[in-house]
């Protein structure tokens, strides 16, 4: 029966797990049976709404337990700097907090209070500066959008609700109790503002409405300096049947008015600006609705440095227009001429090296991204890149973010949301490099934290994860592993100084704080702030030496260092056959068995403590394969196993398509010219998914080397066997990952079949779609000019999918300083080497598959077993010579799979 035969059986039976304790043989025989334990998950204490008080050192936080009660919480960012701020007066109810408004060194907080109603809080981030502002009386609730800190008038402007009275109060507040007062009470002159408030040269504007008469409506443009001798009408405008909201452009308030005619669409709209009096009030545009609904006007306004942006929708048109409050410098900045009239402009402006860009319509292209200069003519608007082509469709850019001289937004609507990144070009607008092609994201909307952006992403098969994008770059990581799969919520979310915080359930805790300072290692929880709705406790540490290595032909022997104020240990395991996981019961466990394995069975393990406050995070994955033979029987050619340095050492490759769910075991190509190396297929033999070579180290530190390049991302173990002592190595490739590994210390002076904490290696950060040009900047195949060329195999030239595509490498050595072109060594029509150094010694391998029939793309791969300077270079010889080059930095082993080449 071969390998794959014997993994049916064990698919069918439950994993056994002996704990060694002493136990009587009754007890082993029960733990051996019983099905794992149930998750210990508590229910976290769901940290929310952070404010970055970045002047005093601390982020501000709401957290809820179990009660559901909310109290407030402060960090600096460290586990010791966290603590309770407030506990709420009144027991607020979760999500009854809100931020009313916050400056660099004190937020402005509404708290529900015990008599029905809110109140106004004011923090700085310590105990003693967090203090109630107001004593309002049940049925007052803030007026939310209106509020505005005045830095000018060194006082906050506020709106409440007053259901007793049935109106809207204004109210300001110098940071005391005794200088929070009202400031205009509701009234017949007074009804709350209809927009916002905003700071105008010193004073706070607002826009009001009233009526002179029935059916003759009023508009009001207000100002303020806090207080209720210097609150007044400015200015009045009795035409307005509808308001726009109110803007200031530099020290003038700009609005929008519009008057009805006999139907809905006829009506006139006026743009008007004003400096705060009737005399500096006046109309600096004009525009005639046609055929639309008039209840639609008038417009908002975007203020983007010295100009307001708005769109024409209310004109029967759709442009995007720009002004800086005069008729003169009024124009529009696009010439869609939609007919009929739909809407064009469908997302905010964004500009980046002096160019707006934006998300819009032209009737032709779909809703794509646009860019436009205020200095260029009206037809200077200019689509940047058609990201959804066959035949009209949309990408629904969303979410436009500038960095430096790069644009970042997602695209491809709400069920298949994808990152991108531009520069303002078509060639230029790329997929942002590092993201996998088995992820979806952002969900939410990018959180900036300096020059990174984090966003919420779902990775296929696990779940929602963190992800960041580094803005100099565009070089997006995943941060998060969070199994089992549990949310992750970044878009509520906050910065601490160069750190992002956010909540997250890592299914142990539940939904508790995290910091990440935007590194794989430096995203981990910070503090659990409560268990079940307890007093806050400490999970154990994380365990330590944790050992996997074969106990014979059908068990795996793990061990671990005991870990103090531990109740039990969670063990996940992964094998062909699929995810396990158990429970070890006992405060004193070290080790364990995993029994009823087939032979030759590749396990990979890790291992967390547990106790009644949670669980520590978990130890590394380490890796080991039952025994299959004998020591001394000879290594077999039977299709399964590859025999490396004249038959010492057995390859043999497990895997699992973590899509289909399916295992299998991978199928030998031996090289015909050298026994250093080999190659394995999974799917079908013309398809080579992994190359494995052997190298005798032992003149060098007593070893020997084990490296494998990759050509796929499904999840694999490596088994390396010394058939002569049976001592072996097991690599193992989790699921989505594209990367090559070299282990310098793999056999050799090492305890037979052991890993502790896994193998020593060499594995670079993984790599995954995505296409990398010079300095790490992202690049599409560039089409060179001339007639299409023959492919020929001159020894430094591969000739792939029948000589349509041109494979050649150049090569950089940073350990001698030696350089050279790579030496071809053709393999099959999609497959083909390298060699840089020695003819028998292969170093890179590529692949070229059709991808067409999946999303019209030819796909390129490659698999390193070296770790030197290297750029490939491959070139589609039948389409003008488009060409994509892929680098390799010095240090890396990571392979890549490029999904989308051509």
């Amino acid at each position: 029966m071969d390998r794959l035969g014997l993994l049916r059986p064990l698919a069918a039976c439950a994993l056994a797990l002996v704990v060694l304790l002493g136990w009587s043989p009754a007890a082993r025989a029960e733990l051996e049976t019983r099905a794992a334990a149930p998750a210990f998950i508590p229910t976290g204490s769901d940290p929310q709404s952070f404010v970055d008080l970045h002047e005093r050192g601390v982020t501000v936080f709401w957290a809820s337990f179990k009660s559901g009660k909310a109290d407030l919480w402060s960090t600096d960012g460290t586990a010791a700097g966290t603590g309770r701020l407030l506990a709420c007066p009144s027991g607020c109810p979760s999500f009854g907090s809100e931020v009313a408004v916050a400056t660099g060194s004190v937020a402005h907080l509404w708290l529900p209070n015990s008599r029905g109603g809110a109140d106004l809080w004011r923090t700085d981030g310590t105990g003693g500066g967090t203090v109630r502002l107001s004593n309002f009386g049940p049925d007052t609730f803030p007026g939310g959008k209106p509020t505005i800190w005045s830095p000018a008038l060194g006082r906050l402007v506020f709106t409440i609700h007053n259901l007793r009275t049935g109106g809207s109060e204004l109210w300001a507040s110098d940071g005391t109790a005794a200088g929070t007062r009202r400031i205009v009470a509701a009234g017949p002159k007074f009804s709350g503002p209809l927009d916002g408030l905003h700071d105008l040269g010193g004073r706070v504007a607002f826009s009001g409405s009233r009526e002179a008469a029935p059916g003759q409506p009023l508009f009001d443009l207000w100002t303020t300096d806090g207080t209720a001798g210097g609150t007044a009408i400015a200015v009045t405008i009795a035409t307005a049947d509808y308001r726009g909201p109110t803007a200031v452009l530099g020290e003038r308030a700009i609005f929008a008015t519009a008057e009805v005619g006999p139907v809905w669409s006829d009506c006139r709209v006026d743009l008007w600006t004003s400096g705060g009096s009737p005399a500096t009030t006046e109309v600096f545009a004009s525009f005639r609705a046609a055929g639309v609904d008039c209840r639609d006007a008038p417009p908002s306004f975007q203020i983007l440095g010295d100009v307001a942006l708005f769109s024409s929708r209310f004109s029967g048109d759709d442009e995007l227009w720009a002004t800086d409050g005069t008729a003169g410098g009024t124009r529009p900045l696009t010439d869609f001429d939609l007919r009929p009239a739909r809407p064009a402009i469908y997302s905010a402006v964004t500009e980046m090296g002096g160019e707006l860009y934006f998300a819009a319509d032209d009737g032709i292209h779909g809703i794509e991204l646009w860019k436009a200069r205020l200095d260029a003519p009206i037809s200077g608007a200019a689509l940047v890149a058609d990201l959804c082509t066959p035949p009209v469709c949309s990408s629904l850019p969303t979410g436009l973010v500038a960095i430096g001289d790069l644009l970042y937004f997602q695209a491809g609507g709400f069920y298949t949301p994808q990152p991108w990144m531009s520069d303002g070009t078509d060639a230029g607008t790329v997929r942002r490099p590092g993201f996998c092609d088995d992820c979806l994201g952002p969900f939410l909307p990018h959180q900036r934290v300096g020059d990174d952006l984090y966003f919420v992403g779902g990775v296929r098969y696990e779940g929602a994860e963190l992800f960041v994008t580094r803005g100099a770059t565009g070089y997006t990581e995943l941060l998060t592993d969070l199994q089992p799969v549990q949310p992750v919520d970044p878009g509520t979310g906050g910065s601490r100084g160069t750190h992002f915080l956010f909540p997250a359930d890592d299914a142990t805790h539940g939904r508790e704080l995290w910091i990440s300072d935007g590194t794989r290692a430096g995203t981990r929880l910070l503090v659990d702030l409560a268990t079940d709705g307890a007093t806050p406790g400490a999970p154990p540490p994380t365990p330590t030496h944790v050992t996997s290595s074969p106990a014979g032909m059908d068990s795996i022997r793990l061990g671990w260092q005991p870990v103090s104020g531990a109740k039990r240990y969670r063990v996940q395991v992964r094998q062909p056959i699929g995810p396990i996981e158990t429970t070890v019961e006992g405060a004193g466990a070290s080790y364990a068995h995993l029994t009823n394995l087939s032979p030759g069975s590749p396990t990979t393990v890790r291992i967390r403590a547990e106790n009644d406050f949670g669980g520590s995070a978990w130890s590394r994955w380490v890796s080991s394969t039952t025994l299959s033979a004998e020591p001394g029987e000879p290594c077999l050619l039977d299709g399964d196993s590859l025999c490396l340095r004249n038959g010492r050492f057995r390859i043999e490759v497990d895997w699992r398509d973590q899509r289909s769910g399916a295992p299998g075991i991978g199928r030998t190509l031996p090289s015909a010219s050298t026994d250093r190396s080999g190659t394995f297929w999974f799917f079908r033999p013309d398809n080579v998914e992994l190359i494995v070579k052997v190298l005798d180290g032992t003149s060098v530190n007593a070893h020997w080397w084990t490296f494998y390049g990759a050509l796929t991302d499904v999840e694999y173990w490596i088994t390396v066997t010394d058939v002569v002592s049976q001592a072996s190595r097991t690599y193992y490739n989790p699921p989505g990952q594209v990367c090559g590994l070299g282990d310098t210390a793999s056999l050799g002076a090492v305890t037979a079949g052991s890993s502790v904490d896994g193998p020593t290696v060499s594995r670079s950060r993984p790599r995954e779609v995505g296409v990398l040009g010079p300095l790490g900047r992202p690049v599409r195949a560039a089409d060179a000019s001339g007639p299409s060329q023959a492919c020929l195999e001159d020894g430094k030239t591969l000739c792939l999918l029948g000589g349509r595509f041109r494979a050649r490498v150049e090569w950089s050595d940073q350990h001698n300083g030696g350089a050279g072109s790579g030496d071809a060594v053709p393999f099959a029509d999609r497959t083909g080497f390298f060699t840089f150094f020695n003819p028998h010694n292969v170093e890179l391998v590529v692949k070229v598959l059709d991808g067409m029939p999946v999303n019209g793309k030819i796909w390129v791969f490659y698999g390193a077993l070296s770790d030197v300077e290297y750029t490939l270079t491959v070139e589609d010889l039948f389409d003008g010579g488009a060409a994509n080059e892929y680098h390799n930095p010095p240090g890396n082993l990571c392979g890549y799979a490029d999904t989308s080449a051509f």
